[in-house]
């Protein structure tokens, strides 16, 4: 298999581009392509160990240029892509729509139409990472598949406009394309505005911090199961189907940075909570029963992941000293 990963330069991207690299021979996979561009999010060290035999190789390019990625396509004749280019963090879709518009809605669509303008024996599958906040604010229960989607922040928007392109996409032009909705996922390589990534890099620095107000609960995954999962649809998916992909792991904001102090001595740091998200949704729930039909299961607890979590970003303080979110 030539797998492309756009946006492979970004927290789980280039987790994935690991993984793949990791399982080259068990999963057949010959290439591993990184199409991504530079951003604040992104560290140019990151993918600097994802040496694959001469078969790995960094693309700079923007989501958003379409004759890039036309050309892209046709010369690297690709089987699979898996699709993680996205601007994601909630806090800057309230101050920057626009930015997540263009980079997720319009960058898809080129995404798309590049796929779509290749011979049809030549379009290679397409994986979308999506996310489990298209369906909104959840009170009670759980989602499953075909929930309705109900977005509630500028960002979780663009993701769910997204799943309407991809279905027009895949009816109107026999386009292969399967969907992912994780939940919160954690681990190596996460910019430190992301809640989890923030604690623990600010515990590494002795630097105190605040939170937003508010309790807000999550299902936390650590990502090397998130890369598992889309082994699995990958595999066993069907075109046309969403997966959602979650956890045990229901954990309030409150508990994450009480765990992560109390692992790492720093309970004195936190200050307090001061000020409040412009739109706080309390509660996501994914009901995963449709991928572990397919084999799938969270292999890595939450105590397990957050502590190796925790000792990546002790080891590798190039990555998050100097980067700091507000």
């Amino acid at each position: 298999m030539r797998i492309l990963v756009t946006g492979g330069s970004g927290f789980m991207g280039s987790n994935y581009i690991y993984h793949l690299i990791k399982r080259a021979k068990e999963r057949k996979i010959s290439c591993v392509y990184n199409y991504s561009k530079e951003t604040y999010a992104v560290h140019n060290r990151t993918l600097e160990e994802a040496s694959f035999k001469n078969r790995f190789l960094n693309i700079e390019g923007d989501i958003l240029d379409s004759a890039k990625l036309l050309e892209t396509l046709t010369l690297l004749d690709i089987d699979w892509i898996v699709h993680f280019a996205a601007e994601t963090h909630v806090d800057r879709s309230f101050k920057y729509p626009e930015e997540f518009i263009q980079t997720n809605i319009v960058g898809t669509f080129r995404l798309l139409e590049a796929i779509r303008h290749l011979p049809k024996k030549s379009r290679p599958k397409l994986i979308h990472i999506s996310t489990d906040e298209v369906f909104g604010d959840i009170s009670y229960g759980h989602c499953v598949e075909d929930t309705v989607l109900k977005p509630q922040n500028p960002y979780s928007a663009t993701k769910a406009a997204i799943e309407s392109l991809l279905h027009a996409w895949r009816v109107s032009y026999g386009l292969d394309i399967r969907i992912i909705r994780p939940t919160n996922n954690y681990g190596p390589r996460q910019h430190p505005e992301k809640l989890i990534a923030k604690v623990i890099t600010r515990a590494l620095d002795n630097r105190s911090f605040t939170l937003w107000k508010g309790h807000a609960f999550r299902n936390w995954l650590y990502v090397e199961d998130l890369c598992s999962a889309i082994d699995f649809v990958m595999d066993r998916g069907r075109n046309g189907e969403a997966y959602n992909v979650s956890s045990v792991d229901n954990v309030s904001v409150d508990q994450i940075k009480n765990i992560i102090l109390k692992l790492m001595k720093k309970e004195h740091l936190f200050t307090g909570y001061i000020g409040q998200r412009f739109k706080l949704d309390q509660r996501y729930a994914l009901n995963c029963d449709k991928i572990k039909k397919l084999g799938w299961r969270q292999r890595t607890k939450f105590e397990q992941g957050i502590q190796q979590t925790i000792e990546w970003y002790k080891a590798n303080a190039w990555f998050w000293q100097g980067v700091w979110s507000q």
